[in-house]
């Protein structure tokens, strides 16, 4: 089955990319940021791109897509459950960044309040559109590393199935957890994202990609 991997930002799609391409040409993709067109005309060209995504002669097994930040992410999503799951069936993949504050406590067996917060955000938001009956739930973790944790959600909407999506979230943001800083140019970003990859981050990533 075909997956689309909801994302924050570029360097989110720059990491997954990095991910795939160490799969040697056995997983193939294609991104859209979403961020680099202006708002009267996304719609029509992410429309476009879905289309061409999910139409019988697509080719790519992933679409890897960045919003620009978070509040634009999680609408996209909402808006979009329904045709991904039922319409297109397609796997989604929702990559966020938390933003925990040094006090939030995280480590293998505690809680995450703003990973809480992350799944309120997003029932709230679903009933909103779907009906008071629909909702957004965490299902379970896979995995809690020190800089990221994959987890799954389930999508569930009136007179559908549950479907359940998967969630990879930064404690703080994917720079904070690949050392990257503002004035490191495109080489030293990628060998930090690669060395990322090569320790928690691959093995994280894996349980759910």
């Amino acid at each position: 089955m075909s997956r689309a991997v909801l994302c924050e930002g570029k360097r989110d799609v720059r990491l997954l990319e990095r991910f795939y391409e160490r799969r040697d040409g056995s997983v193939s993709f294609d991104t859209f940021h979403g961020e680099r067109h202006e708002s009267s005309e996304l719609k029509s060209v992410e429309g476009n791109e879905l289309r061409r995504f999910t139409g019988r002669r697509n080719d790519d097994d992933v679409f890897l897509k960045s919003e620009g930040g978070v509040e634009e992410l999680k609408p996209l999503l909402v808006r979009l459950a329904r045709p991904f799951f039922y319409e297109w069936q397609v796997d989604v993949c929702l990559v966020v960044d938390l933003d925990e504050r040094d006090h939030d406590r995280w480590d293998e067996t505690s809680d995450t309040d703003r990973y809480d917060d992350l799944v309120s955000d997003l029932d709230e938001r679903v009933g909103g559109i779907y009906g008071r009956e629909s909702e957004v739930e965490h299902e379970q973790f896979y995995r809690k590393g020190r800089h990221l944790l994959a987890s799954s959600m389930l999508f569930d909407i009136e007179r559908h199935e549950p479907t359940a999506f998967d969630v990879l979230a930064f404690r703080t943001s994917l720079e904070d957890a690949a050392g990257i800083a503002d004035g490191d140019d495109d080489t030293t970003e990628d060998e930090k994202l690669d060395e990322f990859l090569s320790g928690e981050g691959g093995e994280t990533i894996r349980r759910v990609l």
